[in-house]
């Protein structure tokens, strides 16, 4: 009788142990290429799905689920596969359905939709996500089409299935800032150090038709807002080939270091450069009061010297060395009103109109206010003109005129300001 009670007894062990074994076997060795659409095939060839039991840890042949937060704490419900199914899918049944997650007090935190769009709600939520891919990673994950993150719209219609709204792909909007901190709507960032190439804000038109912008600011303080500032591809430029732009600005346009608040529309420090015609409707203001040229000159010359014309070559300038000399061209300007001409380093910067500073001897007679100069003996600088009697009248002589002075020096030699008018 105990015999056969043992026997019974490791009968129903046995029984027991194989039916644990049939729930916890090893998924089977998969092939190397298995995709969701493979599994979706073969999911459909089943009768009928398995029906999960209200057990702690749900097993598959290429997956499992977790309801008792032994592999993440924080986790009611955690879902893993294996290496040869490494896709997680759901499967909507109905063209209206999707995928809902909720909180805690069952409002729509994230929304997928049937039909592929995927939204935040409500309004207040934000995504909070970075894409790492670095250098001493290890494993180095290189980046899909070298594009972290892209959105491509192919002929995109507006909320009405058409063409007549614009369509925003990114909107960035904040209302009611009064006791907000400072919000910076986009920021890129580039450390620059490496001698890279590197482009913060890339904006491309590969045809120029009609108004397309690359940039536009505008003004809401109206019903109507209006342009502000705006940069877009030139009206007349090549469609194909154009690499023209335009560019507005309704305010100031302030350039290079300020240390006061611009009271011009376009205010520069620094060098001006145009390659082209420079039209002024009313006048040009500068700080400087004089007129220069820049003239092929023999010799290194300094600022205030006289020069005259150099008979030996023609269109070049010398330093002056004779009195009442009739070839006398100007005087070297330490820093023109207004140059013309092309610099190069066989010039010098001659100014012929207006006030400049000019080398002056007066050893050979006192100069005064208004008297005129011509050139001295002393090589380079200017001196009182004497005027010759003829015929009971007194003048001076023609051609040799520099100028006019407009300060005094009544001995020695120095720099004078003098009004230029060669006669």
């Amino acid at each position: 009788m105990l015999g056969s009670r043992i026997r019974i007894l490791l009968m129903s062990f046995v029984m027991f142990m194989s039916g644990a074994a049939s729930l916890t076997a090893q998924p089977a060795t998969a092939p190397d290429d298995v995709t969701p659409k493979v599994q979706e095939r073969a999911a459909a060839s089943s009768d009928r799905p398995p029906t999960l039991q209200p057990n702690a840890v749900q097993t598959g042949a290429a997956g499992h689920i977790y309801l008792d937060g032994s592999v993440w704490p924080a986790a009611g419900i955690f879902m893993t596969t294996d290496p040869y199914r490494p896709w997680i899918a759901m499967k909507l049944a109905e063209p209206t359905g999707g995928f809902v997650v909720k909180s805690l007090n069952d409002a729509d935190l994230l929304q997928v939709r049937n039909d592929g769009m995927m939204r935040l709600a409500p309004k207040n939520s934000f995504f909070d996500g970075r894409t790492g891919f670095c250098r001493i990673c290890q494993p180095y994950v290189p980046i899909h089409d070298n594009v972290v993150h892209e959105v491509k719209l192919v002929n995109p219609r507006d909320t009405n299935n058409g063409a007549a709204a614009r369509v925003v792909f990114f909107n960035a909007e904040t209302t009611d800032e009064f006791t907000s901190g400072p919000v910076t709507k986009f920021r890129a960032f580039t450390l620059g150090y490496y001698d890279t190439k590197h482009v913060n804000y890339d904006s491309v038109f590969k045809y120029h038709r009609g108004d397309q912008y690359h940039y536009r600011a505008q003004s809401a303080a109206t019903e109507t807002p209006f342009d502000t500032f705006w940069v877009k591809p030139a009206s007349d430029a090549d469609r194909l080939t154009g690499t023209r732009a335009d560019m507005f600005v309704s305010g100031v346009v302030t350039v290079g270091e300020s240390t006061r608040p611009p009271l011009e529309r376009l205010l520069v420090y620094g060098d001006v450069k145009v390659n082209g015609k420079l039209t002024a409707t009313t006048v040009i203001g500068a700080v400087y009061q004089d007129l220069a040229e820049w003239v092929p000159a023999a010799e290194d010359l300094e600022p205030g010297t006289v020069v005259v014309l150099n008979p030996a070559r023609p269109n070049e300038v010398q330093a002056s060395s004779a009195a009442y000399d009739s070839s006398v061209a100007g005087v070297v300007s330490h820093q023109p009103g207004i140059i013309l001409g092309v610099s190069a380093p066989t010039k010098e910067q001659i100014a012929t109109t207006g006030r400049v500073r000019v080398r002056v001897d007066a050893h050979s007679a006192p100069i005064a206010i208004g008297d005129l100069l011509v050139t001295s003996q002393r090589s380079g600088y200017a001196m009182k003109s004497v005027p010759v009697d003829v015929g009971g009248i007194r003048l001076h002589r023609p051609g040799t005129i520099l100028g006019k002075a407009l300060e005094p020096l009544d001995r020695g030699d120095g720099e004078i300001l003098v009004l230029l008018s060669l006669q």
